[in-house]
């Protein structure tokens, strides 16, 4: 049976069991909940618990031990279609807070200015903020669509 996923508490803190089992057999090398550190195994059996198979390592590299190991990680490239798929199921999303229409002209606070740049600074706030404000329909704050000529 695997302990991947089992967790246990160490000072009123949800951790996995392996650091538990780290702390018995090194009890003068403990790890803590947000010191910065993890435990490996280094067979990638997270069932083998055992004192040979357990390192403890910084979370940093532990990341990129774990993502060597799976075919996921490994540089994945899409093609430019799943590309475009991934960004056009981003557009739309109510807090896709980029840089796009940032140079709009917007009303803020039910006040005329060409760019948000130029709202923010007038309103004491960030160009961030006004286009929150913006995609969140507060009222007063909104984007000024060109008029099309014919």
């Amino acid at each position: 049976m695997s302990n991947k996923g089992k967790t246990c508490r160490i000072d009123g803190h949800q951790v996995d069991i392996s650091h538990k089992i780290w702390n018995e057999f090194y009890p003068d090398n403990k790890i803590y909940y947000g010191d910065g550190f993890d435990i490996h195994h280094k067979n990638g059996d997270h069932s083998d618990n055992s004192k040979k198979n357990l390192e403890k390592i910084l979370h940093g590299k532990h990341t990129s031990l774990s993502n060597k190991n799976n075919k996921y990680h490994l540089g994945k490239h899409h093609l430019s279609e799943t590309r475009k798929k991934m960004a056009d199921s981003k557009k739309g999303h109510k807090y896709n807070l980029g840089k796009k229409n940032a140079a709009k002209a917007v009303t803020a606070n039910f006040i005329k200015y060409p760019t948000r740049k130029e709202a923010a600074e007038a309103l004491g706030i960030t160009p961030f903020t006004i286009r929150y404000r913006i995609l969140t329909n507060k009222p007063g704050y909104s984007y000024i669509q060109k008029e099309k000529h014919l």
